[in-house]
């Protein structure tokens, strides 16, 4: 089976982030999968790492326990508002198989490009 999951990376993570800091806040911890996500999180943005792009990886790393392939940052598909074209969120596929990747990039190909997707 295959996933593509909305990753709330931009907008929500960056306003949240304080929220989400508390340890009886558990809504990181449960969507990424890991309880110590905060240990993580104090080393890599000491060393500079957005909240973003920590949130996509750490996800990515979560689903690479379960046997999908992580498809990186840079795969994961960069959603904007139509507005402003601020960064909301990151689309990204997760599968076991190899096609995986090469069937959504191929899907990618025939989209409407209002949909925001960059390639």
């Amino acid at each position: 089976m295959d996933f593509l999951v909305l990753i709330p990376s931009s907008m929500v993570a960056n306003r949240n982030e304080q929220h989400y800091m508390h340890p009886r806040n558990k809504t990181l911890e449960n969507f990424v999968g890991n309880p110590d996500w905060r240990t993580r999180w104090g080393k890599e943005k000491a060393s500079g790492k957005s909240f973003e792009h920590f949130v996509v990886e750490e996800f990515g790393r979560s689903m690479q326990t379960l046997g999908y392939i992580d498809p990186g940052l840079k795969k994961a598909i960069m959603i904007r508002s139509d507005d402003k074209n601020l960064p909301l969120y990151r689309l990204a596929l997760y599968s076991k198989h190899k096609l995986g990747p090469k069937f959504w990039k191929e899907t990618k190909k025939y989209s409407d490009p209002q949909t925001g997707f960059e390639f």
